[in-house]
């Protein structure tokens, strides 16, 4: 694909995205990354043309944010170079297996992203005549509808994926333990047309580097790991103290996402029971739990568990800096390379000394053991590392500090800025992007 023109004025990226609420302080991890990428583009000297999609079935929590927070988003707003709602109803599919399974045989993306004849007029309609030098697209609906409208006008403008998970990958792990051969017959089809739909665009950015590599590896033109950012600034508002606080254990998350709520069920499985018997063994009570998230999505087993270690859990908090205490122990118990990406650079921005399996450095790889994190190979070994480091408080004190100094060179605008900034030039031959 060709690239936009030179141009004395500010490059101009027209961003399609959900509408999420951009800000860091919302449930869940879209809303963050898309609230970094917006920052990492204007940061790098482009004016942003934001287009939020808008499904009325299942609406986003953008309006909740506006209303809630008009403050916040009026000084968003008046960064970007443009901001509209798109309201695009999905059809209502009646009961047909035999003609859905079809049209999925030939566009394996159709049940995920699928519009309507009206709808999608309605779609190119808005993108009509948008002045962009730059298309960019956040999450898999959007990339599917940016990359059909593309096909259907010819347009070359080089795009981007802003990628956020496999929906084929997550959609598994949902359902894992299921023998459903139609359910892995979808997966694989979904999974195809995710691979299809990298050929379509000239970049694809993720906040996982095992999913950009992975993009590399499926015939990505080009895939960069670009973390999550968050706009705290490189210096966090809560110090580190001069000696470590008695420690409390912490998971983050909301329980509406997948890779929270199992890994969190998993870990009272296996990990914290073996974190009580290995405390009593030392004749010492076991450290306070504190589960911070949303607990929407928690089943009534699950809370019925949390109750019984005496969890604390004070739900959703969206200013984080007074839940999230330098000093103490943060898990990450996740058994997969995904859903650590907004989790990780959260607990290190605060201090915390985390304390995660070895896997998430296929996503995070900055990490390093006995550097800047506590690894361990599974969920019971994790319960060894989570306690030797409760019983070394200056141990436990130096890797906190060196988590936030990796923060610091890695997951602030500052430091991720030139990486975009070398993908932009690339497509973009502006003097003016830095």
């Amino acid at each position: 694909m060709s690239a936009a023109p030179a141009a004395t004025r500010a490059p101009r990226v027209l961003l399609l995205a959900p509408d999420d609420a951009p800000t860091p302080d919302d449930p869940g991890g879209a809303a963050a990354l898309l609230r970094s990428r917006v920052d990492l583009l204007l940061a790098c000297g482009a004016q942003v043309d934001l287009l939020q999609l808008r499904d009325p079935a299942r609406p986003g929590r953008l309006a909740d944010f506006m209303a809630a927070r008009p403050d916040a988003w009026r000084a968003l707003r008046d960064r970007l170079a443009d901001h509209d709602v798109l309201e695009l109803p999905r059809p209502r599919r009646a009961r047909a297996p035999l003609r859905h399974a079809l049209r999925t045989a030939r566009d394996p993306l159709a049940l995920v992203a699928d519009l309507a004849l009206e709808t999608r007029r309605r779609f190119d309609a808005a993108l009509a005549g948008r002045r962009a030098d730059l298309l960019w697209a956040e999450q898999l609906v959007p990339a599917t509808w940016l990359a059909g409208w593309a096909q259907r006008t010819g347009d070359r403008r080089p795009r981007v994926w802003g990628h956020y998970d496999w929906y084929s990958r997550i959609k598994s792990l949902r359902a894992s333990g299921r023998l459903d051969p139609r359910r892995w017959l979808r997966h694989a089809q979904i999974e195809r047309g995710e691979t299809a739909l990298l050929q379509r665009f000239d970049a694809l950015v993720s906040g996982s580097a095992s999913e950009a590599e992975d993009a590399r590896g499926r015939g990505a033109h080009r895939a960069l790991w670009l973390p999550l950012t968050h706009p705290i600034g490189a210096e966090p508002r809560v110090p580190m103290p001069a000696d470590a606080p008695a420690p409390r254990v912490v998971h983050l998350g909301g329980m509406a996402t997948t890779a929270t709520r199992r890994g969190l069920a998993r870990f009272l499985d296996v990990t914290w029971p073996r974190v009580v018997a290995l405390c009593a063994r030392r004749d010492q009570a076991p450290p306070p739990l504190w589960v911070i998230g949303s607990l929407r999505g928690a089943d009534a087993d699950l809370r019925r568990r949390l109750d019984a270690v005496d969890a604390h859990c004070p739900g959703f908090v969206p200013d984080l800096d007074t839940a999230l205490r330098p000093g103490d122990v943060h898990v990450a118990p996740w058994e997969h390379d995904t859903g650590t990406r907004t989790r990780v650079p959260r607990a290190l921005a605060r201090g915390q000394a985390l304390v995660a399996l070895d896997v998430v450095r296929r996503g995070v790889p900055v990490l390093v053991d006995g550097a800047n994190v506590a690894l361990a190979a599974d969920l019971r070994s994790m319960a060894d590392a989570l306690v030797d480091l409760l019983d070394d408080p200056a141990r436990r004190l130096r890797l906190a500090r060196a988590g936030r100094d990796t923060f610091r060179r890695t997951f602030t605008v500052d430091a991720a800025r030139p990486h975009l900034a070398a993908l932009l030039r690339d497509f973009l031959p502006h003097d003016d992007l830095r």
